[in-house]
């Protein structure tokens, strides 16, 4: 009988710490549902600060898959991010506009920050944007 309740115990404790641990471990993916077709335009600046760039049609293409592999967790505690980000607006033929700042390790979509995992580089990315908008 002992071993009986013992083992209930453990397995509501195991229960309750895995349903605690959810939000940290499974990730969502904000954008997997973000479509090509519905965006009107994704303009991009670094550090927030001007000059901001429209992304081309082929541009924007690469950028929308790239978003779709975004994992975010938990949000993080309220903290400042200081570091390096790359500022993205995103603007859908319906209005609606998304900010999305990455700095790597975390992620701000709409101001709410999020640790994130990604299968790209953003800084990358960005310099390709710079690139092709100096040889224009």
């Amino acid at each position: 009988m002992y071993q009986r309740k013992l083992f209930i115990a453990i397995s509501v404790i195991c229960l309750l710490a895995f349903l605690c641990a959810y939000p940290w471990i499974v990730p969502s993916y904000p954008f997997l549902s973000l479509r090509n077709d519905e965006i009107e335009y994704i303009s991009v600046s670094y550090f927030g600060d001007p000059p901001e760039y429209t992304l081309s049609s082929e541009q924007q293409m690469q950028f929308v898959d790239m978003l779709q592999s975004v994992a975010t967790y938990k949000k993080p505690r309220k903290e400042v991010y200081v570091g390096a980000s790359i500022n993205f607006k995103i603007v859908k033929k319906n209005g609606e506009i998304t900010y999305y700042e990455d700095g790597d390790i975390v992620v701000y979509i709409d101001g709410i920050g999020y640790r994130a995992k990604h299968d790209y580089d953003v800084h990358e990315f960005f310099n390709r944007i710079k690139k092709d908008n100096l040889a224009n």
